[in-house]
């Protein structure tokens, strides 16, 4: 899952700065540069999770504080979204001139990674059975519920940046899109949302931009790398006033297909701390995409390497009847005048277990002066498909909704998270953890 989500953090990347850089973009068409511009972005997106067989991104960002290098990452992702393998090299220089180095590999039944805490050993997770979740369920961001809102909030913000024209339209059908804006462009909104997010992000060292930089790297054991340094975080100044975008500049190439093939995007932003010292961070990224469709990942070979050899426990060995088989329940509690009180329980019986399926029954028993706290009417038949590592949950109440969810099987408890859109489930004191009942 690693590859997947590396891909993700590739396409969050290309859409925040994209989506910002777009500002500058527009066309004197029948439909503005700004608009094309979008438009090739979800194209990009939708391409790279259902279209292509197989793509490359390489990305390569950086942070400077007043011309000093904070940190850089470069990566090289492939992508076989047919045969669901991946390919991830990462270099991080925290900047102290060294590179750090992680390497991962997945397939259905193999991660290899090798981290930069362990520069030497190859660490290789072999998996019974092929796991055909690595190529499904990846969910396009532009077609998630609340997405189109966003966007128009987004549009709304940048208004009239949409009319800043460098856009060049080439015979064969690709675009150029290239532009620049300034702090007297920017509109105040945009400027005031960048300043709160850089003081709840970068301007905190508890969630600096490692966190964003570094999300989904695995920077395990780097504490004791670097000696409790807490890198380029320290020397980040602690920017309180006159906090503001100077410049955004970028451009991007668009292939004949309306896919984005590459893009530069460039960021700065200045601000003051509380002695009044001003400082300019510069935010500085590159992607690029290619060998669409004709990508090759090949296993690595491993011979003469050092290398640590595991096989992952099969979760649905959890599923053993005996084990399962029975109640299971939580205390409904809620807060009232100061106190905590029990209103009820909520009970998990479970009847039968197969090898990747669990039957069983949920219902409630709350008190007559607190049903405004129910969330079932009456009993709920379920099933738990616990096959292909989803342990998916479905049931139908005696009102006939159908109720989903998932359902996890840990040692000495079961945790049950349900899809309930119309209500808070934490208001009606709703909790995951369901505790075996024994008898006396």
């Amino acid at each position: 899952m690693k590859g997947k989500r590396k891909i993700a953090m590739i396409l969050s990347f290309c859409l925040g700065a994209a989506m910002f850089v777009g500002t500058a973009f527009a066309d004197v068409s029948s439909k503005g540069g700004y608009s094309q511009f979008k438009d090739a972005i979800k194209d990009t997106v939708a391409a790279c999770i259902d279209g292509y067989d197989s793509y490359t991104v390489e990305v390569a960002a950086s942070l400077k504080l007043d011309e000093e290098l904070l940190i850089s990452n470069r990566m090289m992702s492939k992508n076989d979204n047919v045969g669901g393998k991946t390919e991830d090299v990462d270099f991080i220089d925290f900047g102290k001139g060294e590179e750090q180095r992680t390497y991962s590999y997945t397939d259905l039944s193999t991660s290899i990674n090798r981290y930069a805490y362990a520069q030497d050993v190859y660490y290789v997770h072999e998996f019974e059975g092929e796991r055909s979740h690595i190529t499904t369920h990846r969910a396009d961001p532009f077609k998630e519920e609340g997405a189109e809102d966003i966007e128009k909030i987004f549009d709304a913000m940048i208004g009239n940046l949409k009319n800043h024209v460098v856009v060049e339209s080439n015979g064969d059908g690709t675009k150029k899109f290239s532009g620049s804006i300034s702090d007297t462009q920017i509109p105040p909104i945009i400027n005031a949302v960048a300043s709160f997010a850089f003081k709840q992000s970068i301007g905190s060292y508890d969630t600096g931009v490692v966190s964003l930089a570094l999300k989904e790297s695995d920077t395990t054991g780097l504490d004791d790398a670097y000696e409790g340094d807490d890198y380029w975080m320290k020397k980040i100044p602690q920017l309180k006033r006159d906090v503001f975008i100077r410049t955004v500049s970028g451009r991007a190439n668009v292939n004949e297909d309306g896919i984005i093939e590459n893009l530069f995007a460039s960021v700065i932003l200045s601000g003051k701390d509380e002695d009044g010292e001003e400082s300019v961070l510069v935010f500085e990224m590159v992607i690029k995409l290619y060998n669409i469709n004709s990508t090759v990942i090949t296993r690595p070979d491993l011979t003469g390497e050092k290398v640590e050899t595991y096989t992952p426990y099969k979760y649905t060995d959890k599923l053993k009847k005996s084990k399962l088989v029975g109640s299971w329940k939580h205390d409904i509690i809620i807060e009232k005048n100061d106190e905590l009180i029990k209103i009820g329980e909520r009970i998990i019986e479970i009847t039968d277990v197969g090898e990747q399926s669990v039957i069983g029954k949920f219902k409630e028993v709350i008190k007559d002066e607190y049903t405004e706290y129910e969330i079932l009417k009456g009993e709920l038949d379920f099933k738990v498909d616990a096959s292909d590592y989803n342990f998916y949950f479905e049931g139908t109440d005696d009102a006939g909704e159908v109720i989903t969810g998932y359902m996890w099987f840990e040692d000495s408890y079961i945790e049950l998270t349900l899809d309930m859109k119309d209500m808070n489930l934490y208001e009606r004191g709703y909790n995951r953890q369901y505790n075996r009942v024994f008898a006396d």
